[in-house]
């Protein structure tokens, strides 16, 4: 992995550990994390899309 890859994913660390914290809160094992997309996917058809995404396997909590 090249260092700027490696570098931005040390930043979102401190993030993704909030969000757990605060799914954790509200009762929820695995919170949802939507990437980050071109354009907002409104609607129903484009929120489905969502799950049919080749994402890449989440890094273990």
């Amino acid at each position: 992995m090249s260092p700027l890859l490696q570098q931005r994913a040390a930043a979102e660390l401190p993030h993704l550990a909030r969000v757990r914290e605060l799914a954790a809160r509200a009762g929820r094992r695995t919170p949802a994390v939507i990437p980050m997309l071109a354009a907002d996917p409104i609607g129903q058809a484009a929120l489905s899309r969502l799950s049919a995404l080749d994402l890449p396997t989440p890094m273990p909590a």
